[in-house]
């Protein structure tokens, strides 16, 4: 009697565990990948902040940037490598571009931040004098330097951080912290993705990731010899005053829901 007790119990307990997973693997139902939230401000944007949150999969990539709280969004499926889908999510709208429109708009965009980052230099220089400049060389021209080691145990925000530093002569050209790697749970076979991105749009590739990962856009800094770690913030300077600082607020692996990655059905497609 007591052994067939205890083997109704041991089936119970075995039924009981057999429907928790069960529950719990259609819970944890979803695309494995990771959530990346940053921040961008400065002088470089005219004072604006721009906040990001950056979804990825193996497979797939949701941009969002947020200024002057207009999110718009740019979807990318590696499964369809030359086609970048954006969303307007106020007007809920998207357009899909296509390698060769975007290479079309690439100069027009250059230029235009040029101009503004001159317009920024004028601004500075002038102090109300005739003087506006003195040959200036805008940051997207100006030369990338290496960055070297300055300190440990900074905190930034939430993290521990390693600091770097590239100088142009006593000039500081950027500042950047990083954190190990694991404190993130992040890897970098996690950003293998982008490279298929930047093969097929690199017009627009340091747009759309130069807020969203610090350091991305211009150059992949954990790939220096010098730098150990995640790029946690990365702050630019022109005339060894802050011009432009990018910041990680949070970074953490994540389940994505099942339409993550997908444009809405109700959007309206602009041509």
């Amino acid at each position: 009697m007591v052994k067939l007790v205890s083997r109704i119990s041991f089936f119970r307990i075995v039924l009981v565990t057999f429907f928790i997973c069960a529950q719990c693997t259609n819970l944890g139902a979803g695309e494995k990948g990771f959530l990346l939230v940053t921040k961008d401000y400065g002088p470089g944007l005219n004072e604006n902040l721009r906040l990001s949150r950056l979804a990825v999969t193996p497979k797939k990539i949701k941009i969002t940037l947020i200024v002057e709280d207009h999110p718009i969004s740019y979807l990318y499926d590696i499964a369809k490598p030359r086609e970048l889908i954006m969303l307007d999510t106020i007007e809920k709208t998207f357009v899909k571009l296509t390698t060769k429109a975007v290479l079309d708009q690439a100069h027009a965009l250059r230029e235009a931040v040029i101009k503004r980052e001159k317009a920024v230099k004028a601004s500075r220089t002038s102090t109300g004098s005739m003087e506006v400049t003195r040959n200036i060389v805008p940051i997207t021209e100006r030369p990338v330097r290496p960055l070297r080691w300055v300190d440990s145990d900074i905190p930034v925000h939430r993290w521990t951080c390693t600091k770097y530093s590239a100088y142009d002569g006593n000039e500081t050209l950027e500042e950047l912290f990083t954190t190990p790697w694991f404190m993130l749970g992040i890897e970098p076979k996690d950003f293998e993705i982008f490279e298929t991105l930047k093969k097929n749009f690199a017009p627009l590739f340091k747009y759309l990731t130069v807020s969203v990962v610090p350091g991305l856009g211009s150059r992949k800094v954990w790939t220096e010899p010098n730098v150990k770690g995640f790029p946690i913030q990365l702050i630019r300077f022109m005339d060894n005053k802050p011009y432009r600082t990018m910041k990680v607020l949070k970074a953490e692996r994540r389940l994505w829901a099942e339409g993550t990655f997908d444009c809405p059905i109700d959007y309206t497609e602009k041509k």
